[in-house]
């Protein structure tokens, strides 16, 4: 009876820990992911994915780069493969200030890890890096940078 009752409290032990790891893993960034082996628990560094967003004069593939990332009309998403995921508008690009961290903003929720356009304001550039996004000035056609990428990783 005793090694039953031990056995219950070991196991009601371990599903508390679970369950607490479970809820610290949800609220810490997605980049983090849970690692269980039979030695150790703990969180570990996931490998992330790319997603690329190109600032677009047009809602197309075929666009330009727009000259400017905060005043861009549209952004293509890429993933890392050079596959268009989708284009978004930036209903931001019209506003008379702080479009920047707006649109780092709307970026970050959709997980993008690298903004392309032609030029950053320092606005933007703060709130990219305030939130680990990287930035890159480009010129020419959204899909041959999205090609050229492509190519890149392969």
């Amino acid at each position: 009876m005793k090694k039953i009752r031990k056995s219950i409290h070991r196991l009601i032990y371990m599903l508390r820990f679970a369950v607490i790891l479970t809820l610290m893993a949800l609220a810490m960034p997605t980049s983090l992911v849970l690692a269980l082996d039979e030695k150790n628990v703990g969180f570990t560094q996931a490998q992330q994915i790319q997603i690329i967003a190109i600032a677009a004069l047009e809602k197309s593939e075929n666009s330009l780069i727009s000259p400017k990332a905060a005043r861009a009309p549209y952004y293509s998403i890429f993933d890392e493969r050079g596959k268009l995921l989708e284009v978004i508008s930036n209903p931001f690009y019209n506003n008379p200030s702080s479009t920047g961290p707006r649109v780092a903003d709307l970026l970050a929720k959709k997980n993008v890890t690298l903004v392309v356009a032609g030029a950053f304001g320092y606005k933007m550039l703060k709130a990219l890096e305030i939130k680990g996004i990287k930035h890159y000035e480009a010129n020419g056609a959204v899909k041959k940078y999205a090609e050229n990428q492509k190519s890149a990783k392969l």
